[in-house]
């Protein structure tokens, strides 16, 4: 049966098989996998997936290549990570990479542990985050989480212009990564809510927050080049205005990440 099950924490149950096969330049069946995480050979790969895409997304050799057919020793058909027509370039690649550098990146998932329970967890409480970030590893999972606890939120909308498509939205850190204490990862009070083009115009210091929650935009004055109708309307419209706010006053960006955001940009 494997309806229900938790992909991403099996995932972390059998990287440590994969990665023991793959450094001693073995494969393994699907079949022998199967039993460690209790499904059948064919829902292997359901497990094997978050795996490839971590791999994929962090530029690692495609460890899922020693997991092969009993008869066939090929990858199953869900396998994209390299081309099968040169699978022994894709072994001699995951055996020479040393996978103790960078450990189980799915350990911090226990059994009822899902992207969607550690945004749960930041929204319910931000004081969590430190929690949440030391147990999700991987920074593309981090980021995925950090998104989705915004989209709670901020109620799916833009928190400058009000854009409420999902696959448009996407999540702003106010003090950047690369500058901000772990505990600050994936706190939502560290966060907003922005589309795609608003995202972009933050992130450049184009536009940024006051710690009032004041809109400003650099040239409100026109005088720096022209301006389209469309253009007024994301920047200049906005110069000014508040944000829309978390309806959890829990959820607002805190005052002293917004100044630290500006002091950062001023340098």
């Amino acid at each position: 049966m494997t309806v229900g099950r938790n992909w991403i924490h099996l995932a972390g149950v059998i990287w440590p098989l994969l990665t023991e096969a793959g450094s001693a330049g073995e494969t393994l069946t699907y079949t022998k996998v199967a039993p460690t995480i209790a499904t059948n050979p064919l829902s292997v790969g359901l497990a094997l997936g978050p795996i490839q895409t971590y791999c994929m997304e962090n530029r690692l050799p495609p460890l899922t290549a020693v997991v092969v057919g009993k008869n066939s020793g090929m990858p199953g058909g869900g396998f994209v990570a390299w081309d099968v027509d040169d699978l022994a370039a894709a072994l001699s690649a995951v055996a020479a990479y040393n996978w103790e550098l960078i450990g189980n990146p799915f350990a911090g998932f226990g059994a009822e542990d899902t992207e969607d329970t550690f945004a749960e967890a930041l929204i319910d409480d931000p004081g969590n985050a430190v929690d949440v970030y030391h147990r999700v590893r991987d920074r593309g999972m981090a980021q995925r989480i950090f998104r989705r606890a915004l989209l709670l939120a901020y109620d799916e909308r833009c928190a400058f212009c009000g854009l409420a498509f999902p696959d448009a939205l996407e999540a702003a850190h106010i003090v950047p990564w690369s500058s901000c204490e772990p505990a600050q990862r994936l706190d939502v009070r560290n966060g907003v809510l922005l589309c795609a083009s608003h995202h972009r115009l933050f992130d450049r210091n184009i536009m940024w927050l006051q710690d009032n929650f004041l809109i400003t935009y650099y040239d409100p004055e026109e005088k720096d080049g022209r301006y389209r109708k469309v253009d007024r309307a994301f920047t200049i419209a906005l110069h000014g205005s508040n944000i829309r706010l978390p309806k959890d006053p829990t959820h607002h960006p805190d005052s002293a990440n917004l100044r630290r955001r500006l002091a950062l940009a001023a340098k």
